[in-house]
């Protein structure tokens, strides 16, 4: 779920957002190679503030499990385009 909350100056972006959403990771606790045991599963919820820039979708997000684990995230995404389309 998200909700624009602000528009970015011309020639920056287009909007920021909060967005909030639910998670889920299998995580292996030693290396990916051991696919013989059973993987940690884990869930939670995350909170963040998105921003749609010329760079692409910059975030700053805090999640939490459901032990309480409290997880911070700093990120860009972004697409390159096809060029063989």
């Amino acid at each position: 779920m998200r909700r624009r909350i602000a528009t970015l100056p011309l020639g920056l972006g287009n909007e920021v957002y909060i967005r909030l959403f639910g998670n889920g990771v299998a995580s292996w606790d030693e290396d990916v190679t051991e696919l013989t045991t059973a993987p940690s599963i884990a869930g939670g919820l995350s909170l963040g503030l998105i921003a749609n820039t010329l760079l692409g979708e910059a975030s700053i997000s805090v999640a939490v499990n459901e032990t309480g684990r409290v997880i911070g995230f700093v990120g860009l995404r972004n697409s390159v385009p096809n060029i063989l389309e």
